[in-house]
């Protein structure tokens, strides 16, 4: 119990420690695109990662009821990257869902309602196709070959995870 705890804690201070210093402003995020941005993340939370390390072995140090046969080493490697991926899910779903930013719009608007034609002009799909193609481009996945584009060895094998991934997961050939 007692490592589990110690990483449970650690854990939930580094993420909030991302969301306060990005959200206080304290470290800004700038880039030109997409990639930079989850670049960016990434290295902040590494860095914050070791923040907890330290955190870690701080509390570990103080909590006591560790069973002999748990090393701490697998408590720790099993909370963080857990709490980790939900709070990293929960971001990016926020800042690249389509239905958030819709919301979002219709919050924003006169009398908070807008008529279909009325979202696609605040929210433009032919600029949202735009940016998710030059997303790919960014991060690997396409590059462009005179007008059409094509997937890398990296898209590729993407695709084919995540149409494994439906199928198993009955979720159908939607987006």
């Amino acid at each position: 119990m007692r490592a589990i705890t110690a990483a449970f804690i650690a854990a939930s201070l580094v993420l909030c420690l991302h969301y306060l210093l990005v959200r206080t402003g304290v470290i800004r995020i700038r880039y030109r695109h997409r990639a930079e941005k989850y670049s960016a993340h990434v290295k902040l939370l590494v860095w914050l990662g070791a923040v907890a390390l330290a955190i870690f072995a701080a509390c570990y140090a103080n909590l006591s009821a560790l069973p002999a046969e748990a090393p701490a080493a697998l408590w720790a490697a099993l909370v963080f990257p857990s709490l980790f991926f939900v709070y990293m899910t929960f971001y990016f779903g926020m800042d690249r869902s389509v239905q958030e930013r819709m919301m979002i719009e219709l919050d924003n608007s006169p009398e908070h309602r807008l008529d279909f034609q009325g979202i696609k002009q605040v929210y433009n799909p032919a600029i949202k196709f735009k940016n998710e193609i030059d997303g790919m481009v960014d991060e690997g996945f396409l590059y462009l070959e005179g007008n059409v584009y094509r997937m890398t060895l990296k898209g590729k094998l993407y695709a084919k995870l995540a149409r494994w991934a439906k199928r198993e997961l009955k979720m159908g050939k939607g987006g």
